[in-house]
């Protein structure tokens, strides 16, 4: 299944609304919908920078409430066919993808526009896990790329 994410924004939330959302400073939406949200800038600027995206404007301080658009468009691709996901991989960045409450393996391609495609194996295929713990605190500081050592499944 593609899903083609073209028209997200950035809201940067103020001290109040962040402790009534679990200590987020960034929500990004697609349209009027919840895309997803980030407690630090490094991983904001990770999540931009691997899908190829930009901001329109410059972040505000912590804790100061703006909005902004962000520029650019991606495309995001479970697959359910393994051997076509896998066949992906000389051609793609790795990346630990969020899926399902899980960090999988995601492969990043380029399409001859420069739109990147974010794949990775649906929850009911036979995927690599990552440690979510570690992955999480490696993206909080900025760190993203996936390493194949480590990998449980």
């Amino acid at each position: 299944m593609k899903r083609i994410y073209d028209k997200l924004r950035l809201c940067q939330i103020d001290l109040e609304q962040s402790k009534k959302r679990l200590n987020y400073w960034f929500i990004v939406t697609h349209g009027s919908m919840s895309h997803t949200a980030f407690r630090t800038q490094e991983a904001l600027m990770l999540w931009l920078e691997e899908r190829g995206l930009k901001l329109t404007e410059e972040l505000a301080e912590r804790g100061e409430h703006k909005p902004q658009k962000i520029e650019g468009k991606y495309v995001s691709h479970m697959h359910h066919d393994e051997v076509e996901f896998y066949g992906l991989m000389g051609d793609a960045e790795g990346v630990r993808k969020l899926s399902n409450g899980s960090y999988t393996l995601g492969l990043i391609t380029t399409d001859g526009d420069g739109v990147k495609t974010v794949n990775y194996l649906g929850p009911n295929s036979y995927r690599p896990t990552f440690d979510y713990q570690k992955t999480y605190k490696m993206r909080n500081r900025g760190i993203g790329k996936a390493q194949y050592g480590g990998i449980s499944r």
